[in-house]
């Protein structure tokens, strides 16, 4: 889904399937793909995403791909929150 926020194209991937790390790694590539500099912000949330336990394979995902001025622009999270994802 493609939103236009304060002028800023944001690309927004809403995942079903549970967090993985393979699975990020491959949907960063189809951002990668699809948006080709037109997106301001990546957005994709997926509904079990813990960034207390995540995070770390959310940086591993992203140092596979060259242009860090690309995976800057990529945010993980939950669209699914509890309370844990609070603390």
């Amino acid at each position: 889904m493609a939103i236009n926020q304060n002028n800023q194209n944001i690309l927004l991937l809403l995942v079903k399937d549970e967090f993985c790390e393979e699975y990020l790694r491959r949907l960063i590539g189809l951002a990668q793909e699809i948006t080709f500099d037109w997106a301001a912000n990546i957005i994709i949330a997926f509904p079990n995403y813990n960034e207390f336990e995540d995070s770390e394979a959310v940086i591993s995902a992203k140092s596979e791909f060259e242009d860090s001025s690309f995976t800057d622009k990529i945010t993980v999270l939950t669209y699914d929150p509890d309370f844990r994802d609070e603390v």
